[in-house]
């Protein structure tokens, strides 16, 4: 059955992102790059933990899963990575709200009881999107707190949060960031501009060639398309021939209805949801989409 290969994903897509910053082979230099384009200068002696989960203080208190937090010990810096396809409504209208509660809870477990609030660390928190999170058009949004009354008060508390939207065109980013953020919305050999993201490339292909990450990535999709089979043979053998097709669209439909509550859970877009349906329900795109509407109203 056709579907997405390990081959044709990109950066951005949170099975690739997830093994780049946790294969041994990759994480640090990958993080590394990562960080260093972004904000435009070295760091050295950097600690990794990739889904990392910071939990409540109890179980009333919500936790957080946070993709990758990189820790800088040289500067004691904290940098928590957060690529994000999931364009829905709610998502976009949000998202300052999360990451005010990322920086919380990365604040809350890196002081210990009984430090002072000087020994708190930076922390930027960064999320690249394929959606546009303001709607200005602009590639880097930079958000820092500051007084309202004095604009030019100096005001610091080691929080940052950056937003890297993949297609913005207003504003003045390096060209580097505009050249990562274009391939890892798009990775392929021709979108390799620069020495850095050569190096990143040379990890993206020694991840896509792994014989293990690929059985991985299939057995993702192993247990839909087992279901599905399965259901429509037990619907032919149930039913008369008259009625197969119409119960075989109502097992369509359940089963549609949970893959794409599934996709949106792992941070799938819209697009590729809709890729996903025509392939693994043989739906065309026109019925896809009214599937994939029907369950966001």
């Amino acid at each position: 059955m056709a579907k997405k290969t390990l081959k044709e994903l990109n950066i951005i897509d949170n099975f690739l992102f997830g093994k780049l910053v946790t294969e041994s082979e990759t994480r640090e230099i990958f993080c590394k790059k990562l960080v260093e384009i972004i904000l435009g200068h070295k760091i050295n002696n950097i600690k990794i933990e990739a889904e990392k989960v910071l939990y409540g203080v109890n179980t009333i208190f919500r936790g957080a899963r946070l993709d990758v937090v990189i820790e800088n010990q040289e500067d004691t810096v904290i940098y928590d990575i957060e690529p994000d396809k999931r364009v829905n409504l709610n998502n976009v209208k949000f998202l300052p709200n999360r990451a005010r509660f990322y920086h919380s809870k990365l604040d809350a477990h890196a002081l210990d009881s009984g430090e002072t609030y000087d020994r708190l660390k930076k922390v930027f928190v960064i999320f690249i999107t394929v959606y546009d999170p303001f709607g200005k058009d602009r590639m880097v949004y930079t958000i820092r707190n500051r007084c309202i009354e004095d604009l030019d008060m100096h005001y610091e508390d080691g929080a940052t949060t950056i937003f890297l939207y993949t297609k913005g065109r207003k504003g003045n980013p390096p060209e580097s960031v505009r050249q990562l953020l274009k391939y890892m919305e798009h990775t392929t050999d021709s979108n390799v501009s620069n020495d850095d993201i050569v190096e990143i490339n040379k990890l993206v292909n020694s991840i896509k060639s792994n014989a293990e990450v690929s059985g991985e990535y299939m057995n993702l999709y192993a247990d839909f398309e087992y279901e599905i089979e399965q259901a429509v043979i037990q619907t032919r053998e149930e039913v008369t021939e008259q009625v197969t097709e119409q119960v075989t669209e109502h097992v369509t439909d359940n089963l549609a209805d949970r893959f794409i509550k599934y996709s949106i859970e792992n941070k799938k877009s819209k697009e590729v949801i809709i890729d996903e349906l025509t392939a693994i329900f043989g739906l065309s795109r026109d019925d896809a989409e009214r599937y994939y509407s029907d369950k966001q109203s």
